[in-house]
């Protein structure tokens, strides 16, 4: 490989876009100095504009892994992967007509605060956990998956990406809070963007166009996209992408708190680790001025992004779940806007040092860590995403059929994913010649992020000979490995099955909601629209129970299910009266 290393004009134009980011962040701290309100802090005023929620919901989660990872999946298992593209064409619909409308209109700051409208305090515990769990191990992935990758290949000191990434993005969203977040996350697509189209055209001219491009791809069997084998077993199908990648979207985009914390904010409801990326920027295009500083600020611009989205929303979710509850359970009072804001800021510097600890303390643990972390992250986002599902589309299933199904769907989860890694094969060795002074360590690990489902691939050798035409027999499956060679994009399509099935039997059991009537506007519309087409609300299995209309001029307090929300300008407003349905 061609050792190229950084010129003056790389240097200046990753300067430059870091300090743009950091420059957000003082901007938005200075505007807002007289605004000392966690409204302001954590959800923007709940009046951000369309252009920055969109971009920010874009780069929250297309991070550092996707940049390097996903270039990485299609060269070494092909273009099927973007068959996955056409799973968004029907997650996303539904996410905006059948998900958003509910957390908009209820005016939850957090996504947990829902579950303990429609279940209870326990449900809200337990999602709030596991989500504080999933997020740090995946921000803290995001900071070490790339600074391993830019040490390996472009030279960067690790310590000092890490460093860089946590404490710039740590800085401004401890002080600008959600409105920094999202104006900087919309800079910072725009970056990634950027280096990413720099890096295509610049490699397209280099290998010789476009032509020969898909030449080589299908030569190289890169470009086969019609693999219709309905069995879950294999890794990538149409199926599996569509509809497996189907559930993913609604993991991330249906139930994530660092997206329903930009749903609400909006005005109104309409409005790894693999060196193959970096090797092509310093290899064939390190010559190129300008070019691999571009690049580097692309992937800290990715990370930068999903890590200040991710502070921010584990300090909302504190701030909300954790700290209020418990400070007006002790004081009797409700905590004071002003302090309730200093201490926003102070536990998202308290979580964005927390990353960068458990970033840093990645590189003494080696791949392990990055496995178990990225491994821990595609377990919980299923269950998560179950709790949701249950909430939205079954008002049948009451909070004890919650609780025991999120855990349940959690056993299942981890006993699946841990399984699987027991499982894999060691290493192929079989003709492997001793005298080629040869270690060969090939393994793949497969997680779901918040934003795709990616995958990892390692290869490490050291050889003095090419290594060519090794044929590795292939152990038959036998028994539960059969079952742990699932797709893993079927693992949260299982887990929420797993969920929902154990929750409908126990709330079979134990007298449904019958006790404690569901608010309609806690229902998703899809699942109004269904009842109202079955006739649902006319037959005897349905009881109506008439609420206490909301005065939407009034707009003060909104009492839903005993539980008392001052969002009375996000009142979800109805032309008839309010029902809570139950059965």
């Amino acid at each position: 490989m061609v050792k190229a290393t950084f010129h003056a004009v790389d240097y200046i134009i990753f300067t430059v876009i870091l300090a743009i980011s950091a420059g957000i962040g003082i901007l938005y701290a200075w505007r807002d100095r007289n605004r000392q309100n966690t409204n302001e802090f954590l959800l923007g005023g709940r009046k951000m504009p369309l252009l920055p929620v969109t971009l920010s919901v874009m780069a929250s989660f297309l991070s550092s892994v996707s940049v390097l990872g996903i270039p990485t999946e299609v060269f070494y298992n092909g273009a099927i992967y973007w068959v996955g593209i056409f799973s968004g064409f029907l997650g996303f619909p539904f996410i905006v007509h059948f998900i958003i409308p509910v957390f908009h209109n209820i005016g939850c700051a957090s996504s947990f605060e829902y579950l303990e409208m429609r279940f209870n305090k326990l449900v809200r515990i337990i999602g709030c956990l596991v989500f504080q769990l999933q997020m740090i191990l995946y921000m803290a992935v995001v900071l070490y998956a790339p600074a391993l990758a830019l040490n390996q290949v472009m030279g960067i000191d690790m310590l000092v990406s890490i460093l860089v990434i946590g404490l710039v993005c740590t800085f401004y969203t401890a002080i600008g809070g959600l409105k920094a977040v999202m104006w900087t996350d919309a800079f910072q697509m725009i970056i990634v963007f950027a280096g990413l189209m720099t890096l295509i055209i610049k490699a397209t001219i280099e290998v010789g166009g476009i032509a020969k491009v898909f030449e080589k791809a299908s030569a190289g069997g890169k470009l086969e996209i019609d693999n219709f084998d309905p069995s879950p077993m294999v890794r990538h199908t149409v199926w599996t992408l569509i509809l497996g990648g189907f559930m993913t979207a609604l993991t991330v985009y249906g139930g994530n708190q660092a997206m329903v914390q930009r749903y609400v904010s909006m005005k109104n409801l309409r409005g790894a680790q693999t060196y193959l990326i970096p090797y092509l920027v310093m290899d064939v295009l390190g010559n190129a001025y300008g070019v691999p500083g571009l690049f580097v600020a692309c992937i800290f611009s990715a990370s930068l992004s999903t890590v200040s989205s991710g502070v921010n929303a584990l300090a909302l979710v504190f701030m909300t779940d954790i700290f209020k509850p418990i400070y007006k359970k002790i004081t009797l009072t409700e905590v004071n806007e002003s302090k309730a804001t200093v201490y926003s800021k102070v536990v998202a510097l308290l979580y964005g040092l927390l990353t960068i600890g458990l970033a840093f303390l990645s590189q003494y643990f080696g791949t392990l860590i990055l496995q178990i972390s990225l491994s821990i992250f595609g377990m919980v986002g299923g269950p998560l995403l179950a709790l949701f599902v249950m909430a939205l589309f079954f008002p049948c299933i009451n909070s004890l059929g919650a609780t025991v199904g999120m855990i349940c769907s959690l056993t299942f989860s981890f006993w699946l994913a841990i399984g699987t890694i027991a499982s894999r094969p060691s290493p192929p060795t079989y003709a492997c010649p001793v005298d080629t002074n040869t270690t060969l360590t090939n393994y793949t690990t497969h997680w779901t992020t918040n934003y795709t489902t990616l995958s990892t691939t390692t290869a490490l050798y050291n050889s003095s000979t090419d290594i060519e035409n090794i044929q590795v027999a292939a152990a038959e499956k036998t028994g539960l490995q059969t079952f742990y060679s699932i797709s893993y994009l079927w693992y949260s399509t299982l887990a929420v099955l797993v969920a929902v099935s154990v929750a409908l039997l126990v709330s079979c059991f134990s007298g449904g909601t019958k006790k404690k009537p569901v608010d309609r506007r806690l229902l998703s519309p899809l699942y109004l629209w269904i009842a109202s087409l079955a006739n649902t609300y006319n037959s005897t299995d349905l009881e109506m129970h008439i609420l206490n209309k909301t005065d939407s001029k009034q707009g003060s307090v909104d009492k839903i299910n005993g539980t008392i929300n001052e969002n009375g300008a996000n009142t979800y407003k109805y032309s008839r009266k309010d029902y809570a349905v139950s059965f």
